[in-house]
């Protein structure tokens, strides 16, 4: 394993860890715990978008405690109100490293006195990651450290290039999600809170979303009743990705209109937005929420083959 170091900020240094076998060259950032490259060693071929902050400034970011937002970026709990952004705080913030070979990475993160001050719980959130040929797993942990229930939840957001190696173009590329998938769209408002609306989303020969910017006018899409994994891939192409999600509720994809973004991000969601009714939400009572009993944990998978 390697470590090089990246000027971050004047504050601190970006921790850059690499996990390499035949197959990948993979590399992963303690700011975050964010896998930040994943290259073919046989072409050279970059699979992960690379930051342009022009369209979006990340790569692969998890979600945790929350996935999306809170309606007014605030909720209460226990009579008292706290602000929390899009997706939480633990994209934000540095991790320490626990364990570390060639091929596997681990990376935690505990309460602070910044996270106290979004969310009053003391949690351990753990990132696992193992490189065997080329997939790289991914299991993501959060554990209940307080003496109280803890509501939480956990999502992913790795964004992939589109077109990949340079093939092609972006309406070259569809998602295959298998033979008899059947998708119900969790229909969200414009500023992308839940409606509370779902509906069946029709898929060529009943497996396959063929990408075109028109489909990103407003964000994204997420989807419910979805099969455990998904394939992004041209059939002009030499290399694709599918990204396997066992036991995530949701499955969302969504990328900028802009014709010169080209990526497109695969998320497998626990958690959903606020619903779209004006009202600040009591934590306790959030939807889409695990309830933490002290001293439990979840934990969730996210597999990643790079073709």
């Amino acid at each position: 394993m390697g470590r090089t170091k990246t000027i971050f900020s004047k504050r601190r240094y970006d921790m850059i860890y690499t996990l390499q076998n035949e197959s990948l060259t993979v590399q992963i950032c303690d700011l975050g715990a964010e896998l930040r490259s994943a290259v073919c060693r046989a072409d050279g071929t970059e699979y992960l978008w690379q930051r342009d902050p022009r369209f979006w400034g990340d790569t692969a970011p998890w979600l945790f405690p929350i996935c999306s937002r809170f309606y007014g970026g605030k909720y209460t709990y226990e009579g008292n109100t706290y602000e929390m952004g899009c997706h939480g705080f633990a994209r934000k913030l540095p991790y320490t490293v626990t364990e570390q070979s060639a091929t596997t990475l681990t990376l935690q993160l505990s309460e602070c006195e910044e996270t106290l001050k979004s969310y009053p719980f003391a949690f351990l959130f753990t990132i696992s990651y193992r490189l065997e040929g080329a997939t790289l797993s991914c299991t993501a942990t959060m554990k209940n450290k307080d003496g109280k229930v803890m509501p939480a939840t956990f999502g992913a957001h790795p964004g992939f290039n589109v077109p990949m190696g340079g093939c092609g173009k972006f309406e070259d590329y569809y998602l295959d999600f298998g033979e008899g998938a059947s998708p119900d769209e969790i229909i969200l408002t414009d500023d992308c809170f839940d409606s509370g609306r779902r509906m069946a989303y029709p898929l060529r020969e009943g497996r396959y979303l063929d990408l075109k910017r028109s489909l990103f006018a407003i964000d994204g899409h997420f989807f419910a009743n979805v099969p455990e994994a998904v394939t992004l891939r041209s059939d002009s192409a030499p290399h694709a990705v599918t990204i396997r999600y066992p036991g995530s509720r949701y499955f969302g994809f969504w990328t900028e209109s802009d014709p010169d973004a080209d990526f497109l991000c695969l998320e497998p969601w626990n958690g959903l937005p606020s619903y779209a009714n004006g009202e600040i939400e009591d934590l306790a009572e959030k939807n889409d929420m695990f309830r933490l009993q002290p001293g439990a944990e979840k934990s969730f998978v996210v597999a990643i083959d790079f073709q």
